[in-house]
């Protein structure tokens, strides 16, 4: 370089030369008046992607994507030239982000100097760009911002981290307090959580409600468990839909068994009355439930009583709040030795429903009369037939805007079997099957191991062969058909005996084998079902069936 100085010792003119002109500013360029590229760092080569700029138009390799200017002109540059300028490079194959400013150093020649500068605001973006930290001209304060940009990137990228998280515990207290409250009442819930022991309170006015399914025995002996859990699974959701709505604390299920209560955990003037209105809806709102037995509605018997009871935790590893007392068994005498369909209510709740209430009119009784009870004796009893008129909480209109509602309840719920039931279908099925076709090959050789009076004229050696138990035997196949895929290719044959003389010469046709060829997932196994001898057992033809299973 080259420096001139005043005779007061201050440099007036400096020189800088090409070679330290690049170093300074390592992707600049210097335009002429046609924005004619005359010199250009050796970085920005590295940087757009693209060789040999000099002599080239910058409007050919740069495009100014704001402040938008519509095309390159230096009269609206120079108005823009304390603004800094974003470009986009339009050659090479990198289409690299850029920012620039412009700076005037002569007008006769005019040169202008652009400064340009990776509009990278982050270390990922730099990586982007194929550059590092030391790659950025050191002139500009970019080193200076990337490192802060990324402290407080850092810093919000760890405050957002601690909000999801945050957002994620709340959301799994509050689901966690749903299922705690869902088996426990929030007082008892929140005293057993601060680990002190749940004091057993009286009660003195509390109306229950039992119910079961009329015929659930014979359901369980009849149906596989899926169905039967199918079956209670709706039942419930439609009571616990309505004891939600008639603001009832459910106590317990015992399977097919509902326990509900008013007036406790906490009091309720009104027990008697929600109970009862309750009773009605679930009578109205079960017929929606279908029996997987008849495909009819379900039927079931319910009972109401009022009185006091005692209430208490019971247990520590799985605490389970319980309701005890004299009027719990009472309620459920009511219940078992109610009819189908009807509602068994006690003296005492018919007492409150019509002689201690403001609006006796909004239910209607009919006395049954002394009806013996285990334990109890003779009780009076009475029929709760239906709601009045003026009972606006199930009257006949309400009744049936709220089995619509119940109604679309159930269609939106999804209901699944899962394929683990779906399997065990297919395999109850197949079990069944299978026994029932081996008993009746066990049948049949008992059959032909004593021939009728008719069969003795003919000959003791002929006997044909057992074609009835190879076609039970193929039905199992089909049973297979359901346990496997669909399309998996299964074959039953029939083997011809191993010696055809002995056939010839009388002897059973039991010696001959049935073999089973399964093909499952691309693995075969054949397994042999042959009883030997005419003494042969349906317990050799059981054993080979389960080791074929």
């Amino acid at each position: 370089p080259k420096t001139r100085f005043s005779d007061k010792g201050q440099p007036t003119d400096s020189f800088i030369t090409n070679k330290m002109m690049q170093q300074i500013f390592p992707y600049h360029v210097v335009l002429d008046h046609r924005f004619i590229i005359i010199q250009a760092g050796t970085s920005l080569s590295k940087l757009i992607g693209s060789n040999n700029l000099v002599g080239r138009s910058a409007p050919d390799i740069f495009e100014i994507r704001r402040p938008v200017l519509g095309a390159w002109d230096w009269s609206t540059i120079r108005n823009f030239a304390d603004q800094t300028f974003f470009f986009q490079s339009s050659v090479g194959r990198k289409k690299s982000q850029l920012k620039a400013h412009f700076i005037h150093l002569s007008t006769k020649p005019k040169r202008v100097l652009v400064t340009i500068a990776p509009d990278a605001k982050n270390t990922e973006q730099l990586t982007a760009m194929d550059l590092t930290m030391s790659d950025l001209p050191i002139h500009t304060f970019q080193r200076e911002a990337i490192f802060l940009g990324e402290h407080m990137y850092s810093g919000i990228r760890s405050a957002h981290k601690l909000d999801k998280l945050s957002r994620k515990l709340v959301y799994e207290h509050n689901l966690s307090n749903s299922l705690l409250y869902s088996m426990l009442p929030r007082e008892v819930a929140t005293i057993l959580r601060a680990g002190r022991a749940f004091e057993p309170r009286h009660h003195e006015n509390v109306t229950l409600f039992f119910s079961d399914v009329v015929g659930f025995t014979d359901m369980c002996s009849e149906l596989p468990p899926w169905d039967i859990i199918d079956m209670l699974n709706r039942l419930y959701t439609v009571m616990d839909f309505l004891a939600e709505r008639f603001l009832l604390y459910k106590v317990e299920t015992i399977g097919d068994a509902y326990m509900c209560c008013s007036g406790l955990p906490e009091e309720n003037e009104m027990h008697a009355e929600d109970v009862a209105n309750f009773a009605i809806a679930v009578r109205e709102c079960v017929q929606l439930v279908k029996s997987p037995l008849t495909n009819e509605p379900i039927r079931v018997r319910m009972g109401i009583h009022s009185g006091s009871c005692m209430s208490g935790v019971v247990g520590s590893m799985t605490p389970h709040y319980c309701l005890f007392g004299d009027m719990v068994n009472t309620t459920s005498r009511h219940e078992s030795t109610g009819m189908p369909g009807k509602i068994h209510c006690s003296s005492i709740t018919f007492g409150k429903l019509t002689h201690f209430t403001k609006h006796p009119e909004h239910y209607n009784f009919t006395p049954r009369g002394l009806v013996d009870m285990k334990g109890k004796g003779q009780l009076f009893t009475y029929w709760l037939d239906s709601a009045g008129e003026t009972n606006p909480h199930v009257d006949p209109s309400t009744l049936e805007g709220l089995r619509d509602e119940v109604q679309e309840m159930l269609d939106s719920k999804t209901w699944r079997k899962r394929q683990y039931f779906e399997r065990r279908v297919s395999n109850s099925t197949l079990t069944t099957q299978a026994h029932t076709s081996l008993r009746d090959v066990e049948s049949h050789d008992d059959q032909s191991a004593k021939p009728d009076d008719e069969s003795q004229n003919l000959s003791q050696n002929e006997h044909a062969p057992p074609e009835q138990g190879l076609e039970m035997l193929k039905s199992i196949s089909v049973s297979f058909r359901g346990l496997l895929d669909d399309d998996l290719s299964q074959h039953i044959q029939r083997i011809p005996p191993a010696n055809p003389s002995r056939r010839e010469s009388g002897s059973h046709s039991r010696s001959q084998s049935l073999s089973f060829t399964i093909e499952d997932y691309g693995a075969s196994e054949t397994t042999s079902l042959t009883p030997e001898g005419s003494n042969s057992s349906v317990a050799d033809l059981d054993s080979s069936y389960h080791h074929l299973r």
